[in-house]
């Protein structure tokens, strides 16, 4: 008799755990179901890879249900910056899709602040970028077009210095030349402008560096560092200064 009790308690203990276990699946493969389905909004910014960070208001869903591939579409003031791995063209673009598995086309390389479509010299929100993605940010034609604009402005027309490699910055006089920080697309770079004690009047907010100790503005915000550099990029003779070198690597606010 007591084995016949014990057999029946063994059974229904059994029995609810499987079917536990197929509830928990069925909710599972409901909530798969539901992520593919429809998006879900992230309620606060998260990191999609080293350096890069998706904001808040970002929706995913998988593209299917084996949860392959993961879609992702940006709020309203952001775009994705994407290489092309065999043409290792960049463009932008406000969906984008990751791949768990299997390899894709196009990379992303980070998160771009496209609200703010002109340089200026202060933004309400940053770029977030991996080391890859601020190589490529520093080739947008966008970015190379607006330099030029912006030396023509401030140089009046006239002759523009001898930019000098970043590390060489150091040679110029502090009498003569300034770098302002400036942001363009949300990632921040430094231009080179004539130096005025006006400047610091009407434009009180900005950061200005030295020539001598532009170097030294640059830094990696993890890890040891080593690589982090003030690097220039531009056109014939139209240049910006940014920072590189490690997955890190920021410009000093």
């Amino acid at each position: 008799m007591k084995n016949l009790i014990f057999n029946v308690f063994v059974f229904f203990v059994t029995f609810a755990l499987l079917a536990s276990c197929q509830q928990a699946e069925v909710e599972m493969a409901q909530e798969t179901l539901k992520s593919v389905d429809s998006y879900q909004t992230l309620a606060q910014a998260q990191p999609l890879e080293e350096g890069i960070e998706l904001p808040k208001g970002t929706q995913w869903k998988y593209t299917d249900a084996s949860q392959t591939s993961v879609e992702f579409v940006l709020p309203q003031g952001y775009s994705f910056l994407l290489e092309d791995k065999e043409t290792k063209a960049v463009s932008l673009a406000d969906v984008a899709i990751q791949p768990k598995k299997e390899q894709s086309n196009l990379e992303i390389l980070g998160v771009l602040y496209t609200a703010q479509d002109d340089i200026s010299y202060e933004t309400a929100a940053k770029a977030s970028l991996s080391a890859a993605g601020i190589e490529a940010f520093t080739q947008l034609p966008e970015l190379q077009k607006l330099i030029q604009e912006h030396y023509d402005f401030v140089y009046g027309g006239g002759d523009l210095p001898d930019f000098p490699k970043g590390e060489d910055l150091v040679q110029l006089s502090e009498e003569d030349y300034v770098l302002a920080q400036s942001y363009f697309y949300g990632q921040a770079f430094q231009l080179l402008i004539p130096y005025s004690p006006d400047f610091s009047f009407f434009f009180p907010d900005v950061k200005l560096t030295a020539p001598g100790d532009a170097p030294k503005s640059c830094s990696c915000t993890s890890g040891e560092g080593k690589g982090c550099a003030l690097k220039k990029v531009g056109r014939w003779t139209y240049v910006a200064y940014y920072c590189t070198g490690c997955t890190t690597c920021t410009m000093n606010d």
